[in-house]
């Protein structure tokens, strides 16, 4: 009998407690609480002798900036002595160090109320906690893999077993996340404490529940968060992301503009490793399950926030081979294809030496992004991006993998997506996007290339696809070498022409006779990359 146990613990809701977010401050915010409590909970069974599997530690035992909702470790103790105290640890700190105090901080400014028993309820009912431990045989390091699947499998099992309290609330619902009762509080009383040097925004017409409150006012509340107050209090809105890179005279034309193709936008990143639970379950032993655990460590804690702020972004969160950032149109795809080149190369060794060479490839990653206005909610561009990036991995009807996929939203509902795999015969998918990017940057008072090149090959995708052979391949090429011809700007002479149609004529061909590409997708990566040069512009 197993004298040892793996344990997997799991938190939530995530997304739908991150997503329900108005401002790029309680988005930030509500990542933070998310991995404090996590924290606390990886701390708790710390006290006892537990041995990490992941998130890995610094050498003095330090734990990472950002903690993922899942979190696993191997200890000797009986699963009714440790399992209960992490999950109360989890507990008491979202009900005391986290919605404890902002309650208190709401009775020192505004006092008590009938909205105390509101919030109570409210939170107390919010955390969900699942838990797994599997007979875990320590003398048999070689069984580690089928303990940690075992242990995986178990936890995905749980879960469909989840408690579905009976919820009831009456009255005016939360302007942000639409299900909970919006506190009764003084709002108006609220505000005005507020404008007293804080710089903070409550809108007049916002009206909040538990959940929403926590999140706005946590930094006020005293709150530990991982991070000084006044960086929360100062996160950048999404206006003052999307002007970064643009030329001064782009972003004030777009100030104050009324036509939809016009108005600022920003990007949303989510990135996302591949076959992550694959990739676990090639560990064998304890010893690579850390070292991998590790090599991550090393990317999101000491690579991430780096590559986003070179690329004039926000980073809202990096756990492990997750990351989710703001970044400004003009750098975003450069920045999600560093991204996943360093979370490869970071990895790649330790795999490497995991499958003893039969895989030289660190851990691939898929990428989602959302390109949308700034004056549009923040919660369905958050919501567009986690789609991009499901997309990018669906096997069915997506790209199956190592793929990034961009979905530009528009007012109106409509949705233009382009999307295929980072590498397509050769073509490396985000250098090619970004030549595009600089032929349709302006040369004197014209352009390189015009932008109606897109739509050309959009028209013509469907006859460009009919048929494949040798010499109908001749006949392709020739065409849109004569369509590029046709579309470079009247102020480039012959040999200037034909440098630009060199260089972007073979990539298209290739990208758009590829089998997981095709000229559809082609059309809409040339007219996503003439929208991402002209900073939006449509």
């Amino acid at each position: 009998m197993s004298d040892s146990y793996l344990y997997l613990f799991q938190i939530a809701p995530v997304q739908s407690f991150i997503e329900a977010s108005r401002r790029t401050q309680d988005l930030f915010v509500g990542s933070r609480i998310l991995s404090m409590i996590a924290q606390a909970g990886v701390r708790s069974a710390q006290a006892y002798s537990v041995d990490l599997l992941f998130p890995a530690t610094t050498a003095d035992n330090v734990l990472p900036h950002s903690v993922p909702h899942r979190f696993a470790f191997t200890s000797h103790e009986a699963p009714d002595t440790i399992a209960p105290a992490v999950e109360i640890a989890l507990h008491q700190h979202w009900e005391l160090e986290i919605a404890g105090r902002v309650r208190d901080w709401l009775k020192s400014e505004i006092g008590d109320g009938a909205w105390v028993d509101i919030f109570d309820r409210q939170i107390e009912r919010w955390l969900e906690v699942y838990w797994v431990a599997v007979p875990y045989d320590e003398s048999d390091d070689m069984a580690h893999g089928t303990s940690y699947t075992t242990a995986v499998r178990a936890l995905a099992a749980r879960k469909q077993l989840r408690h579905f309290p009976q919820v009831n609330e009456p009255g005016i619902k939360c302007t942000l996340t639409g299900a909970q009762s919006a506190l009764p509080l003084a709002w108006d009383k609220l505000e005005q404490r507020l404008e007293r040097g804080r710089n903070i925004v409550l809108r007049a017409n916002e009206r909040l529940g538990s959940l929403a409150t926590i999140k706005r006012f946590a930094q006020f509340a005293g709150c530990e968060l991982g991070v000084e107050n006044d960086a929360i209090q100062r996160f950048p809105d999404l206006e003052t992301i999307a002007k970064r890179g643009l030329p001064a005279a782009r972003a004030q034309a777009v100030r104050n503009a009324e036509d939809e193709s016009d108005v600022l936008r920003v990007a949303i990143l989510h990135l996302d490793g591949d076959h992550m639970g694959k990739t676990l379950s090639l560990c064998q032993t304890k010893a690579q399950h850390q070292a991998l655990s590790q090599a991550l460590a090393d990317f999101s804690e000491n690579k991430v926030e780096g590559i986003v702020k070179e690329s004039l972004g926000e980073l809202i969160y990096a756990g492990g081979d997750d990351v989710l950032a703001l970044l400004p149109l003009t750098t975003v795809l450069a920045c999600a294809d560093a991204l996943r080149k360093v979370l490869e190369e970071t990895t790649r060794e330790v795999i490497t030496e995991i499958t003893e060479g039969t895989r030289t490839t660190g851990v691939q990653a898929s990428a989602g992004i959302a390109l949308t206005s700034t004056n549009l909610p923040l919660d369905i561009a958050l919501k567009e991006a986690r789609v991009g990036e499901k997309i990018a991995k669906d096997e069915e009807i997506g790209f199956g993998r190592n793929a990034l996929v961009v979905r530009e939203s528009h007012r109106s509902g409509q949705i233009r997506q382009a999307g295929a795999q980072w590498e397509i015969a050769g073509v490396e998918l985000v250098a090619f996007t970004l030549n595009l990017q600089l032929a349709f940057q302006p040369l004197a008072e014209d352009e390189w290339l015009s932008t109606k090149i897109g739509y050309d090959l959009l028209e013509l995708a469907h006859d460009l696809g009919f048929p494949q052979g040798e010499k109908e391949n001749t006949m392709r090429e020739a065409e849109v070498r004569r369509l590029l011809k046709r579309r470079c700007g009247e102020r480039l002479d012959d040999d200037q022409k034909g440098q630009l149609i060199d260089v972007l004529a073979p990539a298209l061909v290739t990208l758009g006779e590829a089998e997981n590409c095709g000229w559809e997708s082609v059309a809409n990566w040339t007219i996503l990359a003439k929208f991402l040069a002209r900073g939006g512009l449509r």
